[in-house]
């Protein structure tokens, strides 16, 4: 798929994230990742869409930040609460299963690197006015290059979100 191809894609789906409907708790925000995996990758904080009980982050700063080196970095990672306890007054314990996908090249598509990883995000979040919530984020999966060359990539960290509603 070639460059412009790509971004008209990703431009849709930010577009329909956009117009879809908001009821029932949805709300977009912001997730701050403290984490790194085994092939070397980090994130910058993604931008975040809730809806009922997924999330969608979509990592488009390195993707923004990456075209004036003429290198694409588009991932996105999704997550469904599997499991929800009140702990407290407006305190939710979570339990997410999710996972991620990312691309990594130049313009060109030379050798491109694919990262499939499956995720749980545990932790907690507050449901007072919009949204804040922290989580242990271990997670695990595989770097591969079209070549076939593929190896195990595991890592995890500490991600803070925060949203509206």
């Amino acid at each position: 798929m070639s460059f412009p191809k790509m971004f008209a894609a990703a431009a849709l789906l930010v577009t329909g994230l956009l117009t879809t409907s908001t009821e029932a708790h949805a709300g977009f925000g912001a997730t701050a990742s403290l984490s790194s995996l085994s092939d070397g990758t980090a994130w910058y904080p993604s931008l975040d869409y809730r809806q009922k009980k997924f999330v969608l982050q979509v990592h488009a700063l390195e993707l923004i930040g990456g075209l004036p080196a003429d290198t694409i970095n588009l991932g996105v990672d999704g997550a469904y609460v599997v499991q929800k306890v009140e702990l407290g007054n407006g305190v939710d314990g979570v339990v997410q299963a999710g996972a991620g996908f990312r691309l990594l090249s130049d313009t060109g598509f030379d050798n491109p690197t694919f990262n499939f990883v499956a995720k749980t995000r545990m932790g907690a979040e507050l449901k007072k006015g919009g949204g804040f919530g922290i989580y242990a984020v271990p997670t695990i999966g595989v770097s591969s290059i079209v070549t076939g060359d593929a190896t195990l990539t595991y890592g995890g960290g500490l991600e803070v979100s925060f949203w509206l509603k």
